[in-house]
């Protein structure tokens, strides 16, 4: 049998024990925080499990729930002031849930990327084939010979294996010309956020005169840095893909076409919106979500203060090298 839970307030987690002790003739419906001032329904309080949101993924039952709630819940945080009016702080989390749905994405996306990069390669050498029979006829038996040695071999695992490696790893692994750069600016911009994300973390929680104020709860702050900080880092993948139309697009002209301009152009807004949204973020988790009474020049001042995150986003690139150099010895070590 589930033990009952202390009724806590949701905001700043005083204990509500003491304010139930002193009902006598009657159950009130709403109720106020003595420690933060915060007013909530009981009912949220002493239940909090009533709060299920048929559309968000920490409150899926099962793994394909998780991915049903996919896109409504990407929809949802697309806008974070209406991400923060939906989950109020009355609303249970499951942080787990979540990492394990961002898991599962990216787990997906890294799948689809590898085959767009794969599909890209295999054009390539399938045009490159086509163009070397075509040239053939056309000159000597002894230049047909050194052509024939140019044709790739699709039914040899000797394409394949090293192919489907690098596809798997890039850009660690760089053995063809996918390389555009495009990857490692959107891993680094999401970096960049996640170290935002942390800034505000450490603002937040770092400085007594800032946590006696906004008398609010580790948990909320904690949350906010993990949704705020690793959600960016899904465009990477979307930045892998976006290198096979690159460079599919190099070598397809003109047969077909796709405006790298346009491809470029949308890179551009991809990272001013990552940046944006995560400080976005951040002013709706504080206006809306905490209901913290903070004036527009505080919030501005915090904002430019979370940039301070830069550094730690360059420690945490700097602390991958090492994996970087190990996946690139593996690599190496089974012929990739």
């Amino acid at each position: 049998m589930p033990q009952p839970q202390t009724p806590i307030c949701p905001k700043c987690g005083y204990d509500q024990s003491g304010e139930i002790a002193t009902w006598s003739t009657q159950c009130p419906t709403t109720g106020t925080c003595p420690e933060c001032g915060y007013t909530f329904a009981w009912a949220d309080v002493t239940n909090p499990s009533r709060i299920q949101l048929p559309w968000y993924v920490e409150h899926a039952k099962s793994k394909r729930h998780l991915l049903k709630r996919t896109l409504p819940t990407l929809w949802i945080l697309l806008f974070p002031n209406r991400y923060f009016r939906r989950l109020t702080m009355e609303t249970p989390r499951s942080i787990k849930s979540y990492l394990l749905w961002l898991t599962l994405l990216m787990l997906i996306l890294h799948i689809l990327s590898t085959a767009a990069l794969i599909a890209a390669n295999f054009g390539y050498h399938y045009q490159s084939n086509a163009s070397i029979a075509q040239r053939m006829p056309a000159v000597p038996s002894a230049e047909q010979q050194i052509l024939a040695t140019w044709i790739t071999d699709f039914s040899s695992i000797n394409y394949w294996k090293p192919i489907i490696g690098e596809a798997l790893l890039f850009p660690i692994i760089q053995r063809s010309a996918f390389e555009q750069g495009i990857s490692q600016v959107m891993a680094g911009t999401a970096t960049a956020c996640l170290g935002i994300s942390i800034m505000w973390l450490i603002l937040y929680s770092a400085f007594p005169v800032t946590r006696k104020r906004t008398k609010l709860r580790m948990a909320h702050i904690t949350r906010a840095m993990i949704v705020a900080g690793f959600l960016p880092m899904l465009t990477f993948e979307i930045g892998r893909i976006l290198e096979a139309i690159i460079f599919a697009d190099n070598f397809l002209k003109p047969t077909f076409f796709f405006a790298s301009s346009i491809i470029y152009s949308t890179i551009f807004v991809l990272i001013l919106w990552m940046i944006i949204w995560t400080q976005w973020f951040w002013i709706a988790a504080t206006r809306i979500g905490w209901q913290i009474k903070a004036k527009w020049w505080e919030l501005v001042l915090l904002t430019i203060a979370s940039f301070l995150g830069m550094p730690i986003a360059g420690l945490i690139m700097t602390a991958f090298k090492p994996i970087r150099i190990a996946i690139e010895h593996f690599a190496i070590w089974i012929g990739i």
